[in-house]
């Protein structure tokens, strides 16, 4: 694969203005969480504001990653071509949905999608990771969950036209096709083994994913004993994050064991010296 090998630092600069951007909005969810704003109910939540926030955070996280791999000239892997589908899928989709209450609330999220979609014009779209066969080892089997969470996190970001409550207790929001941008990443890596877990980009992409699902299934568990409704949508939600929280988790440690220094056995026969 060719690695452009010039730094795009306008790209970066332009990544640098999403990540803020996009950490100035988690900021105004989180802000909105501690006092939450006095509407109807029904109508927004805590815990909606709090899934809000994180999904917004782990775009910003994201943005920060991209950033750096302009900085490298590294746009042209196929890792950052992901994430790059993801960032433009997610504010593309977004602002489609703001339209019919106009047009100016649908230009900013437009303009955020500009970056990625430049890249993708340059380097062109990725493969198609989700049919990727799987390769036989030991991280396979984490490759074919991160493959079956990455099509059900496309499926919630599609779903939030059709309003229902069932969507309101899965979070549906198109920020969520970043995070299937990530897990389709992650899947890639998985497949290739243990040691490209290990790698700084792929590690940092699962911690921000343990932290992301980690709150949003902690916070649809919180509703669900708060108001003793156990329904199946959110039953599901929270085994969705739960199962992404866990394979990070799983990837994380899996990575750290395959480079770590493996102890010396000592050798027989021959005394320490004093």
């Amino acid at each position: 694969l060719p690695i452009c090998p010039v730094v795009e630092v306008r790209d970066a600069r332009l990544y640098g203005q999403i990540q803020i951007a996009t950490g100035l909005i988690t900021l105004g969810f989180v802000l909105q969480t501690l006092a939450p704003p006095p509407v109807p109910a029904g109508v927004i939540t805590t815990p909606a504001i709090t899934m809000a926030a994180a999904t917004w955070w782990l775009a910003s996280r994201v943005a920060a990653i991209l950033r750096s791999a302009a900085q490298r000239g590294r746009l042209a892997a196929s890792t950052f071509k992901l994430l790059n589908l993801g960032i433009a899928a997610a504010f593309l989709w977004d602002s489609w949905l703001f339209v019919p209450a106009g047009i100016g609330p649908a230009i900013p999220r437009v303009l955020l999608s500009v970056p990625a979609l430049s890249a993708l014009q340059r380097y062109g779209v990725p493969r198609a990771g989700l049919f990727l066969p799987l390769s036989p080892g030991d991280t396979s089997a984490l490759a074919g969950v991160y493959g079956v969470c990455a099509v059900a996190e496309m499926v919630v970001a599609a779903a939030l036209p059709f309003q229902s409550r069932a969507v309101a207790l899965l979070a549906a929001t198109p920020i969520r096709f970043v995070s299937a941008a990530v897990l389709l990443a992650l899947r890639s890596a998985a497949n290739d083994g243990p040691k490209r877990l290990a790698s700084d980009t792929y590690a940092h992409l699962n911690r921000v994913l343990r932290g992301t699902h980690l709150i949003m299934a902690t916070t649809v568990a919180v509703d669900m004993l708060r108001r003793r409704a156990f329904s199946g949508p959110g039953l599901a939600a929270f085994a969705l994050h739960a199962t992404i929280t866990t394979a990070a988790a799983v990837a994380i440690r899996v990575g750290n064991a395959a480079v770590a220094p493996v102890p010396q056995p000592p050798v027989v026969g021959v005394r320490p010296m004093q």
